[in-house]
């Protein structure tokens, strides 16, 4: 099986409707019932399309606010995505989570940050900013190095002048899909049945 490249996922690029500000966590061999049996007890959940999770996300913003997460469930993994949500990068909720399994975690702020995780068997193994891909932390920030190098659009050395293009953001995907071998698409996201969650930030 081929490794994906940043170019497999240049349409991402074309969609700030769905990631200006979100956060995409893939979590293998586990259902969206067993997912939500390990986050904080949900205020409510309900069945949806990719329209009411969006519509709940940005009603449900500011102090207080719940962490809305939808769950889909795709080749026996969950892809869990969050319209401006942060979840995902929890460390609290995804370390316990990951025992047993991989997680990988694609986090953008729409503020000019973002982040990648990857929680392997209740530990933090690598992280990182993907714009500064060179600066990784986590108890093996270099397992992925090879892997990264392969898919390319990462700045794996620090550069001495401004890079002429950006292209970590579509690296991030690619990475996600690198180690878990789910591909995310737009018509996954767009056209799948959600079980919507408002879990308590209080809980958290």
């Amino acid at each position: 099986m081929s490794v994906p490249t940043y170019r497999d996922y240049a349409w991402t690029r074309d969609r700030p409707d769905l990631f200006e500000a979100f956060c995409l966590s893939i979590i293998p061999n586990v259902t969206a019932e067993q997912v939500l049996a390990a986050l904080p007890t949900p205020a409510s959940t309900l069945i949806g399309t990719y329209s009411d999770l969006d519509e709940r996300a940005f009603d449900n913003v500011g102090r207080g606010a719940p962490d809305v997460v939808g769950l889909l469930e795709y080749k026996s993994s969950v892809v869990m995505f969050e319209p401006n949500g942060a979840l995902g990068i929890n460390p609290t909720i995804m370390q316990p989570l990951s025992s047993g399994r991989e997680i990988v975690c694609n986090y953008s702020g729409g503020h000019g940050v973002s982040h990648f995780y990857w929680f392997v068997d209740g530990s933090l193994r690598t992280s990182f900013e993907p714009l500064f891909a060179d600066s990784r932390e986590g108890t093996d920030p270099d397992a992925l190095l090879s892997l990264m190098s392969e898919i390319g659009g990462f700045h794996l050395d620090s550069p001495e002048t401004e890079p002429d293009e950006y292209l970590d953001d579509e690296a991030t995907f690619a990475l996600c899909e690198a180690v878990t071998g789910i591909r995310v698409t737009d018509t996954l996201l767009l056209e799948s049945t959600y079980v919507v969650a408002d879990i308590p930030t209080s809980e958290i």
